[in-house]
C-alpha cells in the first residue's frame, strides 16, 4: 500500500483469475445473440396498414338529411319564458300596488329609525360634570 491516508493512497491490483465488469450480462448477452432465430421485421405499424387516403374514403354527406332552418334557429333562440314557467308571466305591480308598498316601507323605515334615536338617548355618554350620583341608603364613599 502507498502511503496516504484512506483511498487515496489505494492502488488497484488485478489478478488473471478475476471478472472485471459486467462478465455475466455480457456472456448471457453474447449466447442468447448467438442462439437466436432471426425473424423478419414488420416495417409497417397498425396505424399505416389501415390508412387510407382520403380521397379514397366514401362521401358520407352526400346522404346526409337536409338541414332544417326552422328547428336550428329554435335551438339557438332557447325556449321562451311561457315555455319555461307555467304559471304564466311575471307579475307587474300597478302604481297602487306600488305606492302602498312604499308606504308600508317608508313606514317600516321610519318606526327603525325612531327606535334607534331612543337607543341612543338612552346610552349617550355622560361627562362627569352632566353625571348625578343617587344617593342610597348605606352607601358611603370612600376615600382612598
Amino acid at each position: 500500500m502507498e502511503v496516504g491516508y484512506g483511498i487515496c493512497g489505494h492502488k488497484n491490483s488485478f489478478s488473471t483469475g478475476v471478472k472485471i465488469g459486467n462478465y455475466v450480462e455480457d456472456r448471457i448477452g453474447a449466447e442468447l445473440a448467438r442462439n437466436s432465430s432471426v425473424k423478419p421485421i414488420n416495417k409497417h405499424s397498425e396505424h399505416s396498414a389501415s390508412f387510407i387516403n382520403p380521397r379514397d374514403m366514401p362521401d358520407k354527406c352526400a346522404h346526409a338529411p337536409a338541414e332544417n332552418l326552422v328547428e336550428r334557429n329554435m335551438l339557438r333562440q332557447g325556449l321562451s319564458y311561457d315555455l319555461i314557467f307555467e304559471h304564466g308571466r311575471a307579475h307587474i305591480p300597478s302604481t297602487a300596488e306600488q305606492k302602498a308598498n312604499n308606504e308600508a316601507e317608508r313606514r317600516r323605515q321610519l318606526d327603525i329609525k325612531r327606535a334607534r334615536e331612543a337607543r341612543d338617548q338612552r346610552t349617550t355618554y355622560l361627562s362627569t360634570s352632566q353625571a348625578i350620583i343617587p344617593t342610597q341608603a348605606g352607601y358611603r364613599r370612600c376615600h382612598y
